[in-house]
């Protein structure tokens, strides 16, 4: 997943499920220097779960502007433990 401005942008479906642990996520960004982080699917499912029910109760159980909007936003600050975290995906 890439970006080359702002935060990643995932749907929440990609919460349904539990993902598979021999999957895993490459955040990219490209707003500059090319920098990246590696996280097992499994915790990107659960943190994107996480996130939209955390959004859901700080706002009455809706989406602010419009209930029938997928997505949910990934910020570098959700992913920064994956930093060059290469050694995941068998790389050194």
């Amino acid at each position: 997943m890439s970006r080359r401005s702002g935060d990643w942008q995932s749907s929440i479906r990609e919460g349904d499920g539990a993902g598979d642990p021999e999957r895993h996520w490459v955040f990219v960004d490209l707003s500059g220097p090319p920098r990246f982080w590696i996280l097992p699917e499994p915790e990107v499912v659960q943190g994107i779960r996480d996130r939209h029910r955390e959004y859901l109760a700080r706002n009455d159980g809706r989406r602010v502007q419009n209930d029938a909007s997928l997505h949910c936003k990934i910020t570098t600050i959700d992913v920064a433990h994956g930093a060059e975290r290469w050694e995941r995906l068998g790389l050194a």
